[in-house]
């Protein structure tokens, strides 16, 4: 088990595109001070449109908002939880 101070940050994020949204929680997560921050709720963002079915993102390049997203796990080492772990039906 890992010790320390937890904090647990909710989110529901635009439906629309905004990178900004994310740089924001990045920053805030940062602030609180705790090693372990778990970041969870409704990203709004299609990560995989091949396990996205109601997808219409297939042939479109990613939004900012990944982009972004992907730049804090790599640079706060973040860990993804994905809809890849439930069934597919």
């Amino acid at each position: 088990a890992l010790k320390g101070q937890y904090s647990l940050i909710n989110i529901y994020a635009p439906n629309t595109d905004s990178p900004e949204f994310f740089v924001d929680i990045c920053n805030i997560a940062k602030q609180i001070g705790n090693f372990y921050v778990i970041i969870g709720g409704d990203f709004n963002q299609v990560r995989d449109p091949a396990l996205d079915k109601l997808s219409s993102t297939n042939n479109r390049p990613k939004q900012k908002s990944v982009l972004t997203v992907d730049t804090m796990r790599c640079d706060s080492f973040l860990v993804t939880c994905s809809m890849s772990h439930t069934p597919n039906n």
